[in-house]
């Protein structure tokens, strides 16, 4: 009889965290401007994982890509983070930030295949604007490896841009 409810019980637990191919479909929008929206979170993305990496490539010009030593590998500091997004627009808009930690989760869950993936090769290592409660550390996903962890600001991530739409 107990194993008969603990197997009823996750059944339940899986169940209800099973997201359907529609449901997907319903969440993610490509706007066929660059940016997709999640319809879920309320956020707008920007749609490449390596943006500023193509960007910097192509527009070196482009007053963003001046933040960063390398333009062809554009990782930057936690500081720097936050200040190309303050100079930065994209398809129409200047709101840009870094996303949170609970965010941020949804590219964790992506690279790890829990849900379908509407964004493309997701990279390494991305900041985000939540702090640790002492000391000087930001939240970092590392989405490929599952996890998330606490980084000093001196270290170098990638910036995924987020915006919110409401």
């Amino acid at each position: 009889m107990q194993k008969i409810f603990i197997f009823l019980c996750l059944l339940i637990l899986v169940g209800s965290q099973t997201v359907s191919a529609s449901e997907e479909r319903e969440r993610f929008k490509d706007n066929g401007d660059g940016t997709i929206i999640d319809a879920k979170s309320k956020l707008m993305w920007i749609k490449k994982p390596n943006f500023f990496g193509d960007l910097c490539k192509q527009k070196k010009e482009e007053l963003a890509c001046n933040f960063f030593p390398k333009k062809d590998l554009p990782l930057a500091t936690w500081k720097i983070a936050e200040v190309t997004l303050k100079v930065f627009s994209f398809a129409g808009h200047s709101d840009w930030r870094l996303p949170t930690r609970e965010e941020a989760d949804l590219l964790i869950r992506i690279a790890q295949q829990q849900m379908n993936n509407p964004f493309g090769s997701i990279l390494s290592m991305y900041w985000t604007s939540s702090p640790i409660k002492v000391g000087r550390s930001y939240w970092m996903v590392f989405p490929i490896e599952g996890i998330a962890v606490p980084m000093q600001k001196d270290t170098v991530g990638f910036i995924w841009p987020v915006r919110d739409l409401e």
